[in-house]
């Protein structure tokens, strides 16, 4: 089992990107808080989009850092409301 988050799902979530061993997923799902969770080895966390920040687990501090990097300016354009009609989004250097 995962440190922090409990393993309760609604399906399987795509992956959105993969970089140090850290695998990023998200659930679309208009009922909950626009959010995203990134998997390190047995650690998970669940980020929030709007402000970006860390709404549950646990995971080490350099991890941490770049889970919090991933979504910010590069990526902004992504996660406004009606993106999949804008152009496609820039990506993040730790996708690189």
């Amino acid at each position: 089992m995962r440190k922090g988050v409990s393993q309760k799902r609604n399906g399987p979530m795509p992956v959105l990107a993969r970089f140090y061993g850290i695998v990023i997923r998200m659930l679309f799902l208009r009922q909950f808080v626009a959010h995203f969770h990134a998997f390190y080895e047995n650690n998970e966390l669940v980020v929030g989009l709007s402000p970006v920040r860390i709404l549950q687990g646990e995971a080490p501090d350099r991890v941490r850092a770049m889970v919090l990097e991933w979504p910010r300016p590069t990526n902004a354009n992504c996660w406004r409301p009606g993106a999949g009609s804008a152009p496609p989004c820039r990506r993040s250097r730790l996708n690189r």
